[in-house]
């Protein structure tokens, strides 16, 4: 399976944009991490310094996360069998953790990009009214407020016009949660060029 980030790097080739595309992204990795790590590595908020914005010759930054700050505090809610986190438990501190990213980007001088968390309704053990409800507040904070240099609504295209809550039926890999390779392809696609000064 090919990820949105080498898609996107194959069309800045193509359109000879010499943008290289480093994508320091985990698999499971958290924004914040607020009920912690789970052994995924340290949040992004925590590692975003070393990882990203020391990297000689970083211009750029696309930040999208938040579904692993839900999904994996609701797993973890439930097998201590303590009730479900609230939205806003599960919310604000991903919001909280995003400004930090983005302020301390901004103070290196670099552009920030964010990304909408993406639809996981009928994932296995992961998907709860509350968690449904903090992805949403958290991507009206990004598309009103957070304060990005620019926002790719990736959630406005990948779900399901019928089922919001839900990928469309194209665009699932079949667990509900990651998208298909076609999915992929278009998230990529949809992020502008120009955001990162291609023509």
């Amino acid at each position: 399976m090919t990820g949105w980030t080498d898609i996107l790097q194959d069309r800045l080739d193509v359109a000879k944009c010499s943008r290289p595309v480093l994508n320091a992204g985990i698999d499971g990795n958290q924004v914040a991490a607020s009920r912690g790590t789970f052994g995924l590595g340290h949040a992004m908020d925590q590692r975003v310094g070393h990882d990203v914005l020391d990297v000689p010759g970083v211009r750029y930054v696309f930040l999208l996360g938040g579904i692993n700050d839900i999904g994996l505090s609701t797993i973890d809610a439930r097998a201590r069998h303590q009730p479900t986190p609230s939205a806003a438990a599960l919310a604000d501190p991903v919001i909280a953790a995003q400004k930090k990213i983005i302020a301390m980007a901004h103070a290196k001088g670099l552009l920030v990009f964010g990304g909408t968390v993406l639809p996981f309704e009928q994932t296995t053990r992961t998907y709860t009214a509350q968690g449904e409800a903090a992805r949403e507040k958290i991507n009206a904070w990004i598309r009103r407020s957070a304060g990005f240099d620019g926002v790719v609504d990736f959630d406005a295209f990948m779900r399901d016009p019928a089922h919001p809550e839900r990928l469309k039926a194209a665009f699932n890999s079949g667990d509900d949660l990651h998208p298909s390779d076609a999915g992929y392809r278009a998230m990529a696609e949809h992020i502008p060029l120009k955001l990162f000064g291609c023509p």
